[in-house]
């Protein structure tokens, strides 16, 4: 059986303040490729790309102390040998993991790295279509319980009332009500229980006290 989705609310502006904040952090995470480009890797693939926005060049520095190892290794140099080339890059490597931290913590920490996506054919970061989607629906809230979609109406057809009577308050008395007019038919019983009724004394001295004067 489906679940019925109540959308109560939709907050759009919310929704556009926060994809415009991850177009314009962009340019900056794209300032990541030509550093990768100093690892001598070849182009940039998208697992990588992302990779750096999370573990901020672990699984970039690994590809490329790998190579270095089978590189070697490829020339028949033994484990010791292989040990000492990548130890030798100690510097460029912590230099490297620096220079990815600082590009990456210009990105406010409220914007979440799953929510960028890497073209290799663009070089570039970039916001996807289902991203933009998910964060729409980020800033909808629904109700999906019957009984609270049942209660959510009940308050809007009740809000719909309060406003009919505060206009017709006006079109009565020539200005707007600033009081609470909920008070005029709810009250408490001797035994402190709410008790919904019109009062109809109550109702007529209300009336009077502010008919217009002629």
């Amino acid at each position: 059986m489906k679940t019925e989705k109540f959308l109560i609310a939709n907050d759009v502006p919310g929704a556009e303040r926060l994809l415009k904040e991850l177009e314009l952090i962009i340019p900056t995470l794209n300032e990541l490729i030509p550093l990768y480009g100093d690892l001598d890797l070849g182009e940039l693939d998208e697992k990588t790309a992302l990779s750096m926005l999370i573990d901020r060049g672990e699984t970039a520095t690994e590809q490329f102390l790998s190579v270095i190892a089978s590189n070697c290794l490829a020339i028949g140099a033994n484990k010791h040998f292989v040990s000492q080339q990548v130890a030798l890059q100690a510097d460029f490597v912590a230099e490297f993991k620096a220079n990815i931290n600082e590009i990456v913590s210009k990105k406010p920490i409220e914007l979440s790295s799953s929510y960028f996506s890497y073209s290799p054919a663009d070089h570039s970061y970039f916001v996807s279509e289902n991203t933009k989607i998910e964060i729409a629906e980020n800033f909808k809230t629904y109700l999906t319980d019957p009984k609270q979609i049942a209660m959510y109406n009940a308050f809007d057809k009740t809000k719909n009332a309060l406003l009919e009577l505060k206009k017709s308050f006006k079109e009565f008395a020539g200005y707007e009500y600033q009081g609470d007019l909920i008070s005029l038919i709810q009250r408490k019983n001797f035994n402190n229980e709410i008790v919904i009724e019109i009062n109809n004394q109550q109702i007529v001295q209300f009336l009077n006290n502010r008919s217009p004067k002629n």
